[in-house]
């Protein structure tokens, strides 16, 4: 369908959806496009993400802190699933490998990472999960409806007010060994900081849990996949695992649709779009597009690299936290392989369930059984 009709008007999205993957492509690279149309809401004189300028230096920043710590972000991540592993599945025969494990290893990630090695309260930390969740549900909301918005905000208030706190604070090590830590030494405004920091914890907190689901679901129905996946996992860097992840990611990527607003009379292939036009770029149907064309997906293909996929985005507004996801999928999906490899456990598909909204979804219940 994208082929012969690449863009239609979208009642649902109330804006028009582009669909071929030369068309979302060109619109991504395109900084006439404002990413402003699809953004959380946000915080009063805390913007919601930060000046375009501004993004590809804190992508770079936080790709190159993670880089130079990748032990002590290995340490945190191992000890985060070794820890849920103790505590609530050694001993079981059967769990939800989404809800038991992949979630709540994501909410830990996202506390030690981006809050900072100060261990937070149980309660602290239900409160910023809340408010992560509330800023991710905005997305379910049809266009005209405003019901989500004011949760969306208040979530988004309570992440800033606690990163502002992290960020002010006199004591030198209220967010040490955090992403925000290392951020101050970079030439970004505290709302900058904030902003960023809010974009990532949610982001940690919630769409990375539907990626990862998705990402387990392919691996455990397909095990060709899964075998290739493992060869070189655990060094995201070299080239072999970074084709893996790559080709994953374009398969399992959780994001349906961003949006984009025209800021001026902009071409994109036979259309024209008029400035405060508003597009909801269809990132799955592009990628299905191209997973079709490079026919041997995590095995050699030339086509592989030439051909990015668009699950993170691409150009000045691509993911933020796309280091971490890269950082996160290399580790916990190899760490799940190899201690719950397959055959000996196997995934109950028919009460396998996705869950998330129109705009973003992933498996959020993965039953796995002890054979």
């Amino acid at each position: 369908m994208a082929s012969t009709d690449p863009v239609v008007w979208s009642d649902e999205h109330a804006a028009w959806l582009v669909r071929s993957y030369t068309d979302v492509v060109s619109v991504l690279q395109d900084d006439r496009f404002s990413a402003s149309g699809g953004r959380a809401p946000s915080a009063p004189d805390v913007p919601s993400a930060p000046p375009d300028p501004n993004i590809a230096g804190l992508r770079q920043h936080i790709a190159s802190t993670l880089h130079l710590c990748r032990p002590w972000l290995r340490d945190i991540m191992r000890a985060e699933a070794e820890c849920i592993l103790r505590k609530k599945l050694r001993a079981k025969s059967s769990f939800d490998l989404a809800g038991d494990l992949i979630q709540p290893w994501c909410r830990q990630l996202a506390a030690r990472l981006i809050a900072g090695e100060q261990e937070l309260s149980i309660p602290q930390l239900r409160e910023l999960d809340h408010a992560a969740q509330a800023v991710f549900q905005l997305g379910a909301e049809a266009p005209g409806e405003t019901h989500s918005q004011n949760h969306a905000h208040q979530g988004t208030s309570v992440l800033a007010a606690f990163f502002l706190e992290r960020l002010q604070s006199d004591s030198q090590h209220a967010h040490h060994g955090s992403l925000l830590d290392t951020l101050t030494d970079g030439p970004y405004s505290p709302s900058e900081l904030v902003a960023t920091c809010v974009q990532l914890f949610v982001g940690v907190s919630t769409s990375l849990p539907l990626l990862l689901g998705n990402a387990m679901h392919l691996l455990y129905t397909t095990p060709e996949m899964a075998a290739n996946f493992l060869r070189d996992p655990v060094e995201p860097h070299a080239t072999e695992a970074r084709r893996a992840i790559s080709e994953l990611l374009r398969i399992a990527g959780p994001a349906k649709v961003i949006y984009r607003i025209a800021t001026s009379a902009i071409n994109v292939g036979d259309r024209t779009f008029k400035s405060g036009d508003r597009l909801a770029l269809a990132l799955d149907e592009a990628n299905r597009e191209i997973a079709s064309i490079v026919t041997s997906p995590l095995t050699h293909c030339p086509h592989a690299e030439a051909i990015p996929h668009l699950s993170l985005g691409m150009g000045s507004h691509a993911c933020l936290g796309s280091p971490i996801i890269h950082e996160a999928c290399a580790f916990l999906l190899s760490w799940i392989l190899e201690t719950f490899p397959a055959p000996t456990w196997s995934l109950d598909e028919e009460q396998a369930r996705r869950g998330g909204h129109r705009t973003i979804s992933g498996y959020t219940r993965l039953p796995v059984s002890k054979s």
